[in-house]
């Protein structure tokens, strides 16, 4: 018959492994990461590359049509263009998903976070988008909506790409009237699986901990 010193050996064994596969799994995760700048033609692409070292749930959100305060704590004003995001993948560059267009319907955030701009009718023309996406090299295209990419790859550039006033001066498609700025953050979370490998790791050393104390 075993012995409950060979339980205990084996239960040890167990939450160690739970706890180093844990470490593994979890991608380091923090403040989101913020940008902001402004575009000189309506026609411009702002190119931002980002690593993930894991699996990852990964969020987009815009500030420069609406405003708010982003993830560094920077007071975005309203009165930007209407931007839209496209996900590349590296380093074949091929696109990730389709085009991440501005807003819901108008007069509506129902479904995001996004903040209405009350000179602009209300709209809510800000991206909000969340991806699960493999470990690895990206890079996030930010453009005036609606120069979409011209084809499936980052090479094969943008449609509006030779038309530096496609929207004459950062104008909406409902006609309403943008300025230059924009405003971006990407945000990490980790994958919720490895806090399941957590949570019994901790559960078998508090166990272990009280057998101990018995």
């Amino acid at each position: 018959m075993l012995s409950p010193t060979y339980f205990m050996i084996q239960l040890r064994r167990i939450a160690l492994a739970a706890l180093v596969l844990a470490a593994i799994v979890v991608p380091a995760s923090g403040a989101p990461l913020s940008y902001t700048g402004n575009f000189v033609n309506d026609n411009d692409v702002v190119l931002i590359p980002f690593t993930l070292s894991d699996f990852s749930l990964v969020g987009f959100r815009t500030f420069g049509y609406g405003g708010g305060v982003n993830g560094a704590g920077q007071v975005i004003l309203p009165g930007g263009f209407e931007s839209m995001l496209q996900l590349f993948e590296l380093p074949s560059g091929a696109a990730v998903g389709g085009s991440m267009f501005p807003g819901t319907a108008p007069n509506s955030c129902s479904a995001g976070p996004q903040i209405p701009d009350p000179n602009r009718f209300g709209f809510c023309f800000d991206v909000f988008s969340q991806l699960w996406l493999n470990a690895g090299d990206y890079i996030l295209a930010l453009t005036q909506n609606d120069n979409e990419t011209a084809g499936s790859k980052l090479s094969d550039g943008f449609i509006y790409d030779a038309v530096p006033d496609f929207a004459n001066g950062f104008q909406g498609l409902l006609g309403t009237q943008g300025d230059s700025h924009w405003a971006l953050d990407i945000t990490v979370s980790p994958e919720p699986g490895a806090a399941l490998l957590i949570a019994p790791a901790l559960l078998l050393l508090g166990v272990m901990r009280r057998r101990r104390a018995n």
